[in-house]
C-alpha cells in the first residue's frame, strides 16, 4: 500500500519444509498438481488416477507418481515406472519451491 510502512507478505507464504505439517504436505501437493498435471503439457491422466503421493522422509520432502503409460508405446522399463522428485524452498522460484530428480 503507498505510502504504508509494512511490506506486503509474499504470495503464497513462504513454506518451511523443515519439519512435517499437514498443512505444508497438501500445499506440497496443490503445487505438484499445478506443476505437472495442469496445461497445456499435462499428461493425459489426473494426479489422481496416477497416485500422487508428498511425504516427509529422512527430514526431506518428496513427491512421487506412477505414469500412466500409452498403450501403444508398450512396456515401460522399472526406472520409468516412477517420478520420484524431491522439493526444496527455493525463494526466487515463482513457486518458492524447486523440483528435483532423485
Amino acid at each position: 500500500m503507498p505510502g504504508s510502512d509494512h511490506p506486503i507478505p509474499p504470495f503464497p507464504p513462504p513454506l518451511d519444509l523443515d519439519a512435517y505439517s499437514e498443512a505444508t504436505r497438501r500445499a506440497l501437493y496443490n503445487l505438484t498438481v499445478s506443476v505437472y498435471f495442469l496445461g497445456p503439457d499435462a499428461p493425459p491422466y489426473t494426479a489422481d488416477e496416477a497416485g500422487l503421493v508428498v511425504f516427509w522422509a529422512f527430514d526431506r520432502w518428496y513427491t512421487a507418481w506412477q505414469p500412466i503409460p500409452d498403450p501403444e508405446e508398450g512396456f515401460l522399463p522399472p526406472a520409468l515406472r516412477w517420478t520420484v522428485l524431491r522439493i526444496t524452498t527455493e525463494p526466487e522460484a515463482p513457486l518458492g519451491v524447486m523440483f528435483h530428480d532423485c
